[in-house]
């Protein structure tokens, strides 16, 4: 999962394909595995969306990792990284094709688990 966020976050499109695609023939339930993608990239991206919004507000790094209560050091230094690589601007467009993709994983749609991942992962890299 952490090779698929690299290449996302590297805009990488072929790469982040191939990777996805690998995860998807290793994985036994393909379901699952784009659950799993969609609630890891929330998570990753709704760290990005807050560091950006803060930021963007005049908060200084440290304010902003104190207010979002993150401890270590390396790991915020790692969010505050992966942040300069998408705009503000560039969230509700991600964080729409996270949204679709998890509604499409459960049902609403009738692509197929594969569709649904590549889909999602074009989106996010824009």
């Amino acid at each position: 999962m952490f090779e698929l966020k690299d290449a996302v976050f590297d805009r990488d499109l072929d790469e982040a394909l191939f990777i996805a695609e690998q995860m998807l023939q290793h994985s036994k339930a393909n379901t699952g595995e784009i659950i799993r993608s969609v609630g890891f990239f929330y998570n990753v991206f709704s760290n990005i969306w807050q560091i950006r919004r803060l930021a963007g507000q005049g908060n200084s790094k440290k304010q902003v990792q104190n207010t979002l209560g993150i401890n270590n050091n390396w790991y915020f230094n790692k969010l505050w990284k992966d942040a300069s690589a998408f705009q503000l601007a560039d969230m509700p467009r991600i964080f729409e094709a996270l949204l679709d993709a998890d509604r499409a994983s459960k049902g609403f749609t009738k692509m197929n688990p594969s569709t649904i991942l590549l889909l999602m992962i074009k989106r996010i890299i824009g």
